[in-house]
């Protein structure tokens, strides 16, 4: 795992991102031929970004059964791929969960967005899965209905919301959700001279 600061806006977040610890992003690594299945996590609810994490499971051995959320799998004809439907919204948690419940082998290629990519590693070894091999796109969905996959900085707020003690995640929609935050970002953009981590509130 590493930071990536290729370009100024990921400079400007590392700032935020080092308050936070395990906030980092990934990048490839392991050879998916060696694993047993796929688990690709969706990132927010438009095509974009997910369309593009579709194509990385396209390049990805056929012979692998396919676990994907439904976001992905709309553009999938994998010849082994299960889907992962749900018509509430889906934490990390819930996704591995259910695909552990549908046979999902434990040694896993991941497919994720750059920056989903850490807590879905966390949250699948939570569960008992090995991920051997990852596979990632490094994108944000700017009119997504999710605000919190728009940005770096968006994703970023969300994250470090979700570590607060009281936050309970059992019961949520994307509308719930996109009002908790919001306030959020107004309370920490208060506090802070209309900046969150020195970063301008946009």
């Amino acid at each position: 795992m590493a930071l990536l600061t290729h370009d100024v806006w990921h400079t400007q977040t590392a700032h935020l991102l080092s308050t936070c610890g395990h906030l980092v992003t990934c990048d490839h690594f392991g050879e998916p031929s060696h694993t047993k299945a796929i688990l690709a996590f969706a990132f927010g609810e438009l095509h974009d970004v997910n369309l593009s994490l579709a194509d990385r499971v396209c390049q990805l051995p056929d012979s692998l059964p396919c676990y994907a959320q439904s976001e992905i799998a709309y553009h999938l004809e994998q010849p082994l791929l299960h889907a992962i439907h749900s018509s509430d919204y889906q934490t990390t948690t819930d996704v591995a969960r259910r695909a552990r419940e549908l046979g999902c082998p434990k040694n896993i290629t991941l497919v994720a967005q750059a920056w989903h990519a850490p807590r879905c590693i966390h949250t699948c070894n939570q569960m008992g899965f090995e991920v051997a091999a990852l596979r990632v796109v490094n994108a944000f969905s700017s009119h997504d209905p999710q605000f919190w996959v728009r940005s770096a900085h968006d994703w970023c707020l969300k994250e470090r919301w979700r570590q607060l003690p009281w936050v309970d995640l059992s019961a949520v929609t994307t509308t719930s959700l996109n009002a908790q935050l919001t306030h959020y970002r107004h309370i920490t953009s208060r506090c802070s001279g209309q900046k969150w981590f020195g970063l301008p509130v946009k």
